[in-house]
């Protein structure tokens, strides 16, 4: 794990350093300790063994990063006795009289008694047929997050970056001798886009191996478009045709007996893989079939509804089949308004509110769900209007984390989150502590985080995310519907400008300037120091892409010669850049590359950067223009003159999908001249 060296800038000592007499000091700068890190031997599965491994491994750093003291390691069979900090489920936890059976799901304790400190927790290997792979989102793994709390509380440690730790410097490492802390975590899960065991664990990003998700949609998993061929009359008419469905979300005729036959048995067959929660939710993109049978399909109109009564259906015929495991059904298109015809779910059905918003939430709270709900979050990822710009800020995220705790939400699943450990790493960091406190200052944590992380630029980056935080707070009204058809439709949406108009809101040059100075200042104190080099990276792609929206929110309002040419260059040094940046080796399409553990950008493909995004995000003309080529032969997209008798002159198309020299490749010109019977063109 990469550590950060930090200057001291103060002294963080447990308590502030008013620990009653009874205190048990494992570690004391200078001195040698009597203490060990015991791991437990007994658990039976490599993988949990390997991950107690990284339990003791961690806290051991932490303590050398704090006081430069190193503690030894040992398992507990070999233990020859004395002053211990044991990990995991060990024999002398048990004879201290935990019963490690009844840990709840994700609970964790740190508790110490006669001069001994236990760190456990609930441990669970993953299920037999997924024991291969290594990743720890196939486990749970509470033990470890109790050593990452001990490290937080009592070793100044945190862990803001995918392999960084980062410790202030201590005196000494002490726990009070009747310390204990055991907690449950309300919020089960909160799931997406998996990092490291200790990241994700370190900042309450539990996973949630016990839940067989799809990432949102089962259909598509239950009825294959391999079986197109063989059984077209399984796939949605349109226009009175059957054609053959799209590659990722293919739609169906829901009214077939057969294809809800084949959804059905897809939940037994997922169950039957050891989850104790699968999901069930319509494909993406939902389009209605348009067939006769559809359209009277359970004797109603809308078809929000429909899938409503025919998901309600198999909920209570899996309740009979799998009796004690849950039935995840999403809110989301057409089904996130709550049906009409029944207002009550069977007591198996947890609802997953995708979009979890004010409006949702109240429409949600006249429905009976005894099981509860989980929210599928879009917080964060690149087909946000930003684009790859930061975000959600400060004030979003802690009310988003006590509406949570307020209505009792019991998982999350975070779409897109990850794309920028440098600019949004601190507000990843609030958001995790606020998963399991939401009482935390927002304000704070930053504090904490810069502290931790940026060493003597610690001021001055706390600057900097402020002042970023208040860009990030103009904002233009806006409504999503992520499962709108024409998202994904080829030319389905007019230009986004409000993704223009949104950059030119939020990053003004004069706001630019001031954070750029800030960043720039922050490295003249810290140099070095690799979050500091994540954020440069992340901050000038931002800045080029605001500098070139700027620019052309100036020609818009001259359409002068001069003004068209300082546009083109501002486009072109985005291009440059993002043509500069690391991508991986011989992958195909390119994407950008995975640097210190962190994949760059969320390991985007280099298209749509250059887009900037999927979805909501691309920017279209003039800035997918090829505008190098443009420079070089002197063409502007406004301003030109038609000369009557000169030679064909180019012209400018205005929609292309993505960044290339399509106006020389795809050459549309036009030329004019006159004579006796009027104008030709």
């Amino acid at each position: 794990m990469r550590p950060i060296t930090i200057a001291p800038l103060f002294l963080l000592l447990c308590f502030s350093g008013l620990l009653p007499a009874g205190e048990l000091v494992v570690a004391a700068r200078g001195q040698a300790s009597a203490y060990a890190i015991v791991l437990a031997d007994d658990g039976g599965n490599a993988h949990l063994d390997h991950y107690l491994a990284l339990a003791g491994k961690t806290v051991q750093q932490a303590i050398r990063q704090s006081t430069g003291v190193d503690l030894p390691i040992v398992l507990e069979k070999d233990f020859a006795g004395g002053p211990a900090v044991y990990i995991g489920p060990t024999r002398a936890l048990r004879a201290a009289g935990v019963d490690t059976a009844a840990f709840q799901l994700w609970e964790h304790l740190v508790f110490a008694r006669g001069g001994t400190i236990y760190l456990a927790g609930d441990d669970r290997p993953a299920r037999q047929e997924l024991r291969a792979p290594g990743s720890h989102v196939y486990h749970v793994l509470g033990s470890l997050k109790a050593a990452l709390v001990f490290c937080e509380r009592f070793a100044n440690t945190i862990f803001p970056l995918v392999d960084v730790m980062a410790s202030l410097p201590a005196d000494k490492i002490a726990v009070p001798d009747d310390y204990h802390v055991r907690v449950t975590p309300a919020i089960r899960y909160c799931s997406g886009r998996s990092l490291n065991a200790v990241y994700d664990l370190a900042n309450n990003f539990f996973p949630a191996p016990w839940y067989g998700n799809y990432g949102g949609h089962s259909h598509d998993q239950a009825v294959p478009t391999s079986l197109y061929e063989s059984h077209p009359e399984y796939f949605a008419m349109f226009k009175g045709e059957r054609p053959a469905p799209h590659a990722t979300r293919p739609q169906y005729c829901l009214s077939n007996p057969e294809v809800q036959e084949l959804i059905y048995q897809e939940l037994l067959t997922h169950a039957d893989q050891g989850y104790t929660m699968v999901q069930l939710n319509q494909s993406d993109g939902f389009r209605a079939c348009e067939c006769p049978a559809c359209a009277s399909l359970y004797g109603v109109a809308d078809f929000g509804e429909k899938l409503w009564i025919m998901h309600r259906q198999m909920a209570e015929r899996f309740r009979r089949d799998r009796p004690g495991v849950l039935l995840c059904i999403m809110a989301y298109g057409p089904t996130l308004k709550t049906p009409k015809t029944f207002r009550e779910l069977p007591a198996n059905v947890v609802v997953d509110l995708a979009p979890y918003k004010a409006d949702v939430l109240a429409d949600w709270q006249g429905m009976q769900v005894p099981a509860g709900f989980t929210v599928y979050l879009y917080n964060w990822g690149y087909y946000q209007l930003e684009g790859f710009t930061p975000k959600t800020t400060a004030k979003f995220l802690a009310d988003q984390v006590r509406s949570f705790h307020d209505n009792h939400i019991l998982g999350i699943y975070r779409c897109g989150f990850g794309e920028l450990f440098g600019l949004e790493g601190p507000r990843y960091f609030q958001y995790g502590k606020q998963l399991a406190d939401p009482t935390l200052d927002a304000d704070e944590l930053l504090q904490t985080y810069c502290r931790h992380t940026y060493g003597p630029a610690a001021e001055t980056m706390i600057a900097f995310f402020s002042r970023l935080d208040q860009c990030l707070s103009r904002d233009l009204d806006r409504n999503s519907d992520w499962n709108d058809p024409a998202l994904f439709e080829e030319g389905g949406l007019p230009s986004m400008h409000d993704n223009l108009r949104l950059l030119a809101l939020r990053y003004p040059e004069a706001d630019i300037s001031q954070l750029d100075a800030l960043l720039a200042e922050s490295e003249r104190l810290a140099p070095g120091c690799w979050p500091l080099e994540l954020a440069r990276i992340e901050f000038d792609h931002l800045a080029l892409t605001a500098r070139a929206v700027n620019a052309l929110q100036v020609f818009r309002r001259s359409k002068a010669a001069a003004d068209g040419e300082a546009m083109l260059r501002a486009i072109v040094a985005r291009n440059d850049y993002i043509a500069g940046l690391p991508l991986q080796k011989n992958v195909n399409p390119p994407r950008l590359a995975v640097k210190n553990g962190v994949r760059l950008f969320g390991n985007a493909e280099l298209a749509e950067m250059q887009d900037n995004g999927r979805l909501r995000a691309p920017l279209c003309a003039p800035l997918n223009h090829d505008a190098a080529w443009m420079l070089a032969n002197g063409i502007l997209p406004a301003g030109r003159h038609l000369k009557i008798g000169a030679a064909p002159q180019l012209l400018v198309q205005q929609n292309f999908s993505r960044q290339e020299p399509a106006i020389a490749g795809q050459p549309v010109a036009v030329a004019a001249e006159a004579g006796d019977d009027g104008l030709k063109v």
